[in-house]
């Protein structure tokens, strides 16, 4: 028994009903309601960071979290000044998700340079430029944002890391190989010098590329984080996994 404290202990995964079993598994284990051990997603995780910090990107600390619909009405507006026709080229859901992938691809408005249409790539990069800088005036964020501003505060921050490397010193993923390009570098700059992470995931379950998940990221662990100890689900079941 180490006897870590729980305050220092970080439970990350993507949605929040695996977090709530993750919390329910621990209390049935420990038979007891464990205080101040942090189990979240990524994105809860994100807005407990911005609450803290986000004045130091220039926001109000009064920031408001757009949803979904918030959002499409931020691109219509904008395709309404820009006089874009909301057609097949320009359809209103597939802009949404091409900033999307802009922002998890950790690219921004470079990630546009990789789309094949000419005319696409120009007015994909005007409509960003407007959706990021609109949002900003309205003190707002989307939800992108709750992952892609909190790495912009532990890359640039150097105090902020370390506050948050001292606070979480053990970090355990869940389904590690559904992580993007953005949520990947989060999970690097939260680490620790001491590398106490623990990373769960099967890289044949690798289900979300279209959201922009990498398989390569759990492909690589070994080379991210040396000679961590690799346990395999069948040496704990004792049977070939099927």
């Amino acid at each position: 028994m180490k006897k870590i404290p729980p305050s220092h202990i970080l439970g990350v995964t993507f949605t929040n009903k695996a977090a709530d079993e993750m919390k329910n598994r621990i209390k049935a284990i420990s038979n007891r309601h464990i205080k101040n051990l942090t189990i979240a997603t990524f994105h809860s995780l994100g807005v407990r960071i911005l609450r803290k910090h986000i004045a130091k990107l220039g926001y109000g600390s009064r920031f408001t979290i757009q949803d979904e619909d918030d959002s499409k009405n931020l691109v219509r507006n904008i395709l309404a000044e820009l006089k874009i026709k909301d057609d097949k080229k320009f359809e209103l859901n597939s802009i949404i998700r091409l900033i999307s992938f802009a922002k998890n691809s950790g690219l921004d408005e470079n990630y546009f340079k990789s789309l094949d249409d000419a005319e696409l790539r120009l007015v994909m990069k005007k409509i960003f430029e407007s959706y990021r800088e609109k949002l900003f005036n309205y003190n707002s964020v989307d939800f992108d944002d709750l992952i892609l501003l909190p790495l912009k505060l532990l890359r640039d921050s150097k105090n902020i890391r370390q506050d948050y490397q001292e606070l979480f010193k053990y970090i355990l993923v869940d389904e590690y190989q559904d992580t993007n390009n953005i949520q990947y570098s989060f999970l690097k700059l939260l680490v620790s010098p001491e590398r106490n992470i623990c990373c769960v995931g099967d890289d044949d379950q690798a289900i979300y590329g279209f959201r922009g998940s990498k398989v390569e990221h759990i492909l690589k662990f070994e080379r991210d984080f040396p000679d961590p100890a690799v346990i395999k689900l069948e040496e704990i079941t004792g049977r070939p996994l099927r």
